[in-house]
């Protein structure tokens, strides 16, 4: 199956409740950049699993200008603080228990860094630039995955 694992777009800078922060300009143009980009791809995905935060939701309302989604799933479970063991024991039993072909995460620094790590063989620890998305192919039987592209707007 696909797996995208997407950084928000750029936010404004710190507040006092991180949860709050919104995109900023750019960072709406790079969600709506980056939604382009998935579509020529896939004009629908049939999963998205989205952070709670501002900023995560605010990214996918731009992607989902350009890529429509059977399931959406907006969720605590996958926060910047998140321990991505945990995240990748949920995202398996979601994957194995459905039939779904393609899921998009759409969530935060470090958490995005630390998954393309734990679920692919052939990834380097990478910092994720704002809005980009790394497009996975990924078994949730063995979970593990191979690192297709990554794609920065």
């Amino acid at each position: 199956m696909r797996l995208f694992i997407m950084r928000h777009g750029e936010a404004e800078q710190q507040t006092s409740i991180d949860s709050e922060r919104n995109l900023n300009d750019r960072g709406r143009d790079e969600a709506f950049e980056a939604g382009i980009n998935l579509s020529h791809q896939y004009n629908e995905i049939d999963f998205a699993w989205v952070s709670c935060f501002s900023r995560a939701q605010q990214t996918f309302v731009e992607v989902e200008k350009s890529v429509s989604f059977k399931q959406i799933k907006n969720s605590e479970e996958i926060i910047p603080s998140s321990r991505p063991k945990d995240v990748q024991r949920q995202l398996d039993k979601a994957l194995l228990d459905s039939n779904y072909q393609q899921a998009l995460i759409v969530s935060h620094m470090p958490l995005v860094s630390y998954l393309v790590d734990l679920l692919c063989e052939n990834a380097q620890s990478m910092i994720f630039p704002t809005a980009t998305i790394a497009e996975i192919e990924y078994d949730p039987i063995t979970s593990l995955g191979h690192l297709v592209k990554v794609v920065v707007p």
